[in-house]
């Protein structure tokens, strides 16, 4: 799974969503649930995320995956 690490980085603190941080191509948010469900602060909670490009369903990989990305840890610091 490439999680593209350092894309993002250097962004004002701000409310930035998940496909905008890794800047996401246009057809890939429409099909991904956190972009469907407006969940772009809070991706690691919607099953079926389309992370690295591949879905990532509800289960300990995904949550193992999200500790390592980026956003989530700066999100989660309060960084942005």
């Amino acid at each position: 799974m490439a999680l593209r690490p350092g894309r993002g980085k250097g962004k004002k603190k701000s409310s930035v969503n998940c496909w905008e941080f890794y800047h996401c191509p246009r057809d890939r948010q429409m099909v991904c649930p956190a972009y469907q469900q407006e969940a772009g602060r809070a991706c690691w909670s919607i099953a079926g995320t389309l992370c690295g490009g591949e879905s990532q369903e509800m289960n300990a990989k995904m949550i193992g995956n999200c500790e390592i990305c980026d956003f989530f840890r700066q999100v989660k610091a309060g960084e942005m």
